[in-house]
């Protein structure tokens, strides 16, 4: 079989297994696909790190998942930013963590510390309750940095790395075919 053919094949059995989603972010059936959206993050600082964060839209819940890897084992905290930009060294250009107006929350501890285990990779999954994914104040559009420890500052502080080691800008979920068009 040639490469084109195996591409296909594989192509065609994946998007067969992924119409057989199951679990808390699946569609009920005959609905429509769940809304959400990712964000590669790259890494800042230096860092080797690796991840990606995926927001889905259920009801009224948003559930959040995280996956890091190549990191240091111990916590660290992931926090919602105001711009859709990684583009600076230390993160800078992401602005301030981010809350909806309102939220009684912090902006620096909407969502919770995770920890990375001894094989250097950690996920998790998270339901953020009183955060819309679209319309006005909403987390779409926003970027994701990862703090190395269990604290985040309040702002940023240009040139200087502000414990960032991972940063991205959520946009729509791409999907496998995407990546042979």
């Amino acid at each position: 079989m040639n490469a084109r053919r195996l591409v296909l094949a594989a192509a065609l059995a994946l998007a067969a297994c992924t119409s057989q989603n199951t679990g808390p972010l699946a569609a009920p059936k005959g609905a429509a696909p769940v809304p959400g959206v990712e964000a590669t993050l790259i890494p800042k600082n230096g860092s080797a790190a690796q991840g990606d964060v995926k927001i889905m839209q259920r009801g009224d819940v948003l559930w959040v998942l995280v996956s890091l890897s190549n990191l240091v084992p111990g916590p660290y905290r992931v926090v919602l930013h105001e711009r859709d930009n990684c583009s600076s060294p230390n993160a800078f250009s992401a602005g301030r963590p981010w809350a909806p107006p309102g939220d009684p929350r912090k902006a620096t501890e909407l969502l919770p510390v995770m920890t990375v285990g001894a094989q250097s990779h950690g996920q998790m999954t998270y339901r953020l309750h009183g955060v819309r994914l679209s319309g006005p104040d909403s987390a779409a559009g926003r970027s994701v940095l990862v703090y190395a420890g269990d604290t985040a500052p309040p702002a940023l502080v240009p040139d200087v790395p502000n414990a960032v080691v991972l940063c991205g800008a959520l946009g729509g979920i791409r999907s496998f075919m995407e990546a042979f068009q």
